[in-house]
């Protein structure tokens, strides 16, 4: 088989963005997210991270801006 280059109708990168916008699109009421007794559906996580970026920008939050976060992420093996 003869590989396609690639172009805008055959291949499109995905940024975190796109990732996150498509999965919302395409698999709405798929789970997205499992977390001890809560679950997230990819629409109920877009529509997190939107309301995070709104919060953000209303404290002037722009574009090159640090953003701190001190959070506990580990996994109990």
């Amino acid at each position: 088989m003869d590989k396609l280059s690639k172009c805008q109708a055959n291949y499109t990168p995905l940024t975190p963005l796109t990732f996150l916008t498509r999965c919302a699109k395409c698999f709405a009421n798929c789970t997205s997210v499992i977390h001890e007794g809560t679950r997230f559906t990819w629409k109920q996580t877009y529509q997190r991270c939107c309301r995070l970026a709104f919060s953000l920008r209303t404290l002037n939050i722009a574009t090159n801006d640090v953003v701190s976060l001190t959070i506990s992420i580990h996994f109990n093996l």
